[in-house]
């Protein structure tokens, strides 16, 4: 499903707007959130995955639409497996439809209608104000095993 271009062209203002209000960061624990290696799990031209190391997880950047959701599920799925703990680092992420935050929630064992969980712990770090909006007005900011890192992101380098 991709947006309407009045609606994309609102987010991309919002984008813009956010980066100059200081909010999109590339996030970091303490140590930063720095990738493991050049090599992304998966790279389009218009999104990027690249795993992390502090905290374990992905960081992911660009736009996710319907060019991109096959993307994104497959790097999903070759970094997921079982429950744990995985950190996602959003602050790089441009644009983002409800399928893919649907698929990024989903991680938690959750599929975005139901509250059940699978046992897995999902951190969103760098995550911008719009995306909490949306996250907020579906109720997935609450579903069991997502939580939202309201900490301050350093900057990380990412290529």
């Amino acid at each position: 499903m991709t947006a309407p271009s009045g609606t994309r062209a609102s987010l991309a203002v919002s984008a813009e707007q956010d980066a100059l209000a200081g909010e999109q960061h590339l996030a970091g624990g303490a140590d930063g959130d720095l990738p493991v290696s050049d090599h992304a799990l998966a790279h389009d031209g218009m999104l990027r995955i690249i795993p992390t190391r502090r905290p374990p997880g992905l960081a992911i950047t660009g736009e996710i639409d319907e060019s991109t959701y096959c993307t994104l599920v497959g790097a999903l799925e070759k970094f997921t497996g079982g429950p744990g703990e995985i950190h996602i680092n959003l602050a790089g992420m441009e644009y983002c439809d409800l399928a893919g935050l649907r698929a990024i929630v989903g991680l938690t064992g959750a599929n975005g209608h139901s509250h059940d969980h699978s046992g897995r712990r999902v951190v969103l770090h760098g995550v911008a104000p719009r995306f909490k909006t949306v996250l907020n007005i579906l109720g997935w900011d609450s579903v069991p095993g997502l939580t939202i890192d309201e900490r301050e992101p350093r900057l990380a380098a990412l290529r």
